[in-house]
């Protein structure tokens, strides 16, 4: 009987586990219960029955990068003219009085550019799995 929230993602091209060999693994699997990474390897165990499984013959899979710190709303002025090729402190005096007048709808306008520029470059929370 299939696990209420499982997932397992098999046949992956490339599965990069980040340890210190460096090991790829070809054609592994990601069984995951819950948003936890119960267990990954070359081939999944025999009788495994996910809520879901996912083919990835022709993708990579590698481990979700945590940002611990960010500031989101500085995405609407990372382009702005005044503060391209300044030092740190010609730079906060030029974005200052723009942050300052960030209003509600452009702050969450930024934080969801910014999410998904996150998403996009492969940074996750520490309960994101997929």
């Amino acid at each position: 009987m299939p696990r209420s929230a499982s997932l397992l993602i098999r046949d992956i091209h490339a599965l990069v586990l980040m340890d210190e060999d460096h090991t790829i693994l070809r054609g592994g699997f990601i069984y995951i219960e819950d948003g936890e990474i119960l267990q990954l390897g070359v081939r999944p165990p025999v009788g495994l029955r996910p809520r879901q499984t996912i083919g990835a013959r022709h993708m990579v899979a590698v481990p979700g990068f945590i940002n611990t710190h960010h500031h989101l709303y500085q995405t609407l002025t990372r382009a702005c003219t005044a503060g391209v090729d300044a030092e740190l402190f010609d730079w906060l005096r030029a974005l200052y009085p723009l942050w300052a007048r960030i209003d509600e709808e452009s702050l969450e306008t930024a934080a969801l550019v910014g999410m998904a520029e996150l998403m996009l470059s492969g940074c996750t929370d520490r309960k994101s799995v997929v």
